[in-house]
């Protein structure tokens, strides 16, 4: 509470209030310095293994960040490791709207006859193809035993003209190009890129200066994350990763029944609850405060607020997180810390970051050891230097993963 009070003392525009608690004054808040999200996310997971095996629940400790799309690899690192976990105030990332969407053109592309994917998508985003029109493809499709996409093909079979028949033969056209562009050799994360591009889909929230729609993009930047992370573990097809996507997003669902879990929200929706053991993700410039925010004061002292309730938000332990690199639309951006930690005392604050040492020289069939997954061993090695990649075998439960050469180190005894 001190640490918080320091923080937001610094907005002008503030009642003064001093918050304080008949507790003491509790631990240390733990910073840590993260390399990347994913080195992030195993640091949560280990103080979260810590704490169970210090008698705490699952239920005591919450995950909280400014931007959904902070969550995925947070989920992912959870399921890996066997951490129930449940999301409150939004939906699990493959559940939200912009992912299914992509998923619907995914699934229609590789499966023309896939109805109910074709219709999510056929009008999104808009494209004068309305009810009406829909109603006349649909009938004209089931009383000539046609699927909706071969009907699209002569639309004035279905009673279409005009502007109506155009509008159709315009999706149809666009559909059989990208349906057969994935025969052209694309890496899974070069087709969706080109789905998303050709199709108009990321460009309706492109253009928008809205914060729902920002954090869409945001989602949809993550969702390539996730086919490179594809492509470089197994060079599979768009229905190879399609089947691989379906077991994470049922594990999500599974998972979000546990009463015992990990609880994953953003700082918004935070507001009014307290936890034992609170994790604050992503303290950087450009995520906290948010980049949008600091062209004036008073975007910024309304971040500082929202750093204020994520801190307050802990009864017995608070850390805080940062990350060195992050990536957006594919490019890896180093991101400074945020304002807000400078204006945390040090007395109330231990430090902590990544500390391995990059070692060079593995080849496959060595035997390693990640901080998150445990002890795997190599199958596969990708690019050189410190950007290495190990393709690794890990325990069955978790199984193979692309791992950065800095996040691994050798057993003590191999």
């Amino acid at each position: 509470l001190k640490a918080a009070n320091a923080v937001v003392r610094h907005n002008v525009n503030r009642k003064e209030k001093n918050l304080w608690s008949a507790k003491g004054d509790g631990e240390p808040i733990s910073v840590y310095q993260g390399l990347d999200p994913e080195d992030e996310a195993g640091y949560v997971v280990r103080q979260i293994q810590e704490h169970i095996q210090n008698g705490g629940a699952y239920q005591d400790c919450a995950v909280l960040y400014r931007a959904n799309a902070q969550s995925r690899i947070v989920e992912e690192t959870l399921i890996a490791s066997a951490i129930p976990y449940r999301m409150v105030g939004g939906l699990t990332f493959y559940d939200r709207r912009e992912i299914k969407d992509t998923f619907a053109y995914l699934r229609a592309l590789i499966n023309p006859k896939d109805e109910i994917s074709l219709l999510r998508i056929i009008n999104n985003p808009k494209r004068s193809i309305g009810s009406s029109t829909l109603t006349k493809l649909l009938n004209a499709a089931h009383n000539n035993e046609f699927t909706l996409i071969q009907m699209m093909e002569h639309p004035e079979d279905a009673g279409l003209t005009g502007a109506a028949a155009r509008a159709v033969q315009d999706f149809y056209s666009l559909m059989m190009k990208l349906h057969l562009a994935q025969y052209e050799g694309y890496t899974v994360t070069e087709y969706v890129s080109e789905v998303l591009h050709r199709t108009g889909y990321r460009e309706q929230y492109a253009i928008s200066k809205s914060e729902d729609h920002e954090s869409r993009l945001q989602n949809l930047d993550e969702l390539l994350r996730v086919t490179r992370s594809f492509d470089r573990r197994k060079h599979g097809s768009v229905a190879d990763f399609l089947a691989e996507v379906s077991i994470l997003s049922s594990l999500d669902r599974e998972q979000d029944k546990e009463e015992n879990a990990v609880t994953l929200m953003t700082l918004h929706a935070s507001k009014g609850l307290e936890f034992p053991v609170v994790f604050l993700l992503g303290v950087e410039e450009g995520i906290l405060p948010h980049e949008r925010s600091v062209q004036d004061e008073q975007g910024v002292e309304e971040e500082r607020n929202l750093m204020y309730v994520g801190m307050t938000r802990a009864m017995q332990q608070l850390y805080v997180s940062y990350c060195t690199e992050r990536s957006t639309q594919g490019q890896a951006e180093l991101n400074e810390p945020s304002r807000f930690l400078a204006e945390i005392p040090e007395q109330f604050i231990v430090r902590g970051e990544f500390t391995y040492e990059v070692d060079e020289n593995w080849q496959a069939g060595d035997l390693l050891v990640h901080r998150t997954w445990g002890q795997g061993v190599i199958v596969e090695i990708s690019g050189s230097g410190a950007d290495t990649v190990l393709h690794v075998m890990f325990h069955p439960k978790i199984g193979e993963k692309d791992v950065p050469i800095r996040f691994v180190k050798r057993p003590s005894v191999q």
